[in-house]
């Protein structure tokens, strides 16, 4: 039995699960939920600490997050960081607003933090004053994505995926492995299409061989997911070490094999949550807790972002 290993490279945190069949493994992560903007307001380095606090807070709290601008998400966080220095009436040294919105745009809720603590700490960027923004907006920003009461719609497979091809490999293998690949998307319900304007997402296969030794071969098998645009949403990559010379002419059941692995990881990719239907994810969050650090300025209090 040759040996099977499939890994799945997507752009977020990755837990490994077991696959139905083999000896293989996987390692897998849903598109991101939300993108975290740089904070506004403050220099440079402390909105990238805000942004990557609030990020790992965001994860603390069972929701995949990222500070990469080029990421794809469902939602994106921006906020407005203004400082209090004068006005006494309000106990705190920073007030932040934070917006939430979905990829299309429109807010689904606002926040409003008060940071306490010195001027001087927050000027100088105090670990603590951080760590305690970061957890505090999490909570208060998992609480908005807990009140969303429908499920969310696929943002990424809103039309069809087009099949660009198999390259890179010998024998019949290209035409094999795409003819494999279309079936089993086909039968998990994908919506497989030629045209571009009906595609809201392209794949590709790329295949290279190279010597292992003892009379062996490593077949490395890559799909690539990406927008119409280019933009890579997710790879998956499967590495077989085969007998030398075994798919030099005819896959056959090969082809098969590789299809099936590799349609676990592209269909998540893709947005399908159970492989045997195609129903949209939902994100789950944990309950927050109010937290001890921070107090919370009524939500309509905000001002829009500009």
């Amino acid at each position: 039995m040759t040996r099977l290993y499939f890994y799945l490279v997507l752009l977020g945190a990755c837990s490994p699960i077991e696959l139905p069949f083999g000896n293989q493994s996987l390692n897998d992560s849903s598109l991101t939920e939300v993108r975290v903007e740089l904070v506004q307001g403050p220099a440079l380095p402390m909105a990238k600490l805000l942004s990557s606090s609030i990020s790992n807070g965001l994860l603390k709290n069972g929701i995949t997050a990222s500070v990469d601008p080029d990421i794809a998400s469902r939602f994106v966080l921006k906020g407005l960081a203004r400082a209090n220095w004068e006005d006494k009436k309000v106990p705190f040294v920073m007030l932040i607003y934070w917006t939430l919105y979905d990829r299309a745009g429109k807010i689904l809720g606002t926040h409003t933090q008060g940071v306490r603590g010195a001027r001087w700490k927050w000027e100088y960027g105090d670990p603590k004053i951080i760590s305690a923004v970061g957890e505090g907006a999490a909570k208060s920003i998992a609480v908005l994505l807990a009140n969303e009461d429908k499920p969310i719609q696929n943002v990424l497979f809103d039309e069809g995926v087009l099949i660009r091809g198999v390259t890179g490999a010998p024998g019949d293998g290209n035409v094999a492995l795409r003819e494999a690949i279309v079936s089993g998307l086909r039968s998990s319900n994908v919506k497989i299409v030629e045209d571009t304007r009906q595609a809201s997402l392209t794949l590709t296969g790329l295949v290279s061989l190279k010597p292992k030794g003892h009379a062996l071969e490593e077949v490395q098998v890559t799909w690539s997911v990406h927008t119409l645009d280019g933009f890579e949403v997710g790879r998956a990559t499967q590495v077989n070490d085969i007998p030398k010379g075994k798919l030099d002419e005819l896959w056959a059941d090969e082809a098969s094999k590789i299809a099936n692995a590799a349609l676990i990881g592209i269909k998540r990719i893709i947005g399908f949550e159970n492989p045997s239907t195609n129903q949209p994810k939902k994100v789950l969050v944990a309950q927050p807790k109010l937290t001890p650090d921070l107090e919370q300025i009524p939500n309509n209090t905000a001002p829009p972002l500009q």
